[in-house]
């Protein structure tokens, strides 16, 4: 029995020792800290209460520097909020305010980067006024055949150029083998957009072509 004791107690020693460095490094390195936790050999199954108090520990490291973070952390910093802590209002908050902060650290002429923020707009919080807004900026400011090469480069889904740009003033279809061509137009901003429609499959841009005039 007292040997079953000493067996039981190094464990939860080493347990300890194990999170007390665990903490020590995610305080030494905040913007790694869900890195860290998952890296670390505990099991949020077999310790759930713990696991939860290092993951709150964690994502409030992360969201102190939310301006240091990248894309993919800010995604599994909201992921984390969302689906282990049950705390979504928590995951739109750091997505907002990492895209708001980022948008007004953007200078004039990076378009691109606007685009790519106004589909995070329309993926993360599903604002697509923002996003519709974001897209005519980059429109306004933008050499019009520059600007259609960026939202080919994007490559949204015709779902998300719907939602960026609203609906195509003219749209036409070629019929093929267990797929289609579709072309949309549209008149401000005046483009012609081309995706191929494969079965079963979400339609992907082919070529997206400036009009000399508002109307095809």
């Amino acid at each position: 029995m007292y040997s079953v004791l000493c067996a039981l107690f190094s464990v939860l020693c080493f347990q300890d020792d194990t999170i007390r460095s665990l903490e020590q490094r995610m305080a030494a390195n905040p913007t790694e800290a869900l890195a860290l936790l998952r890296q670390a050999a505990l099991s949020p199954e077999e310790q759930p209460r713990e696991w939860k108090r290092l993951a709150t520990l964690a994502c409030d490291l992360q969201e102190r520097r939310l301006a240091q973070l990248g894309e993919d952390q800010v995604a599994d910093l909201a992921n984390t909020y969302a689906k282990d802590l049950a705390d979504r209002p928590a995951a739109e908050r750091v997505q907002k305010n990492w895209l708001r902060m980022r948008l007004e650290a953007l200078g004039a002429g990076e378009g691109q980067t606007r685009l790519h923020y106004a589909r995070l707009t329309l993926r993360w919080l599903g604002d697509q006024e923002t996003a519709k807004r974001l897209c005519r900026e980059v429109f306004q400011a933008t050499d019009p055949s520059a600007a259609a090469q960026m939202l080919k480069k994007e490559n949204p889904t015709a779902t998300e150029v719907r939602q960026l740009l609203g609906p195509p003033q003219d749209r036409a279809r070629q019929i093929l083998y267990r797929r289609h061509l579709e072309q949309w137009v549209y008149h401000t901003p005046p483009l012609r957009i081309e995706f191929d429609c494969a079965s079963g499959q979400e339609p992907q841009i082919l070529t997206v072509q400036t009009l000399s005039s508002k109307k095809p």
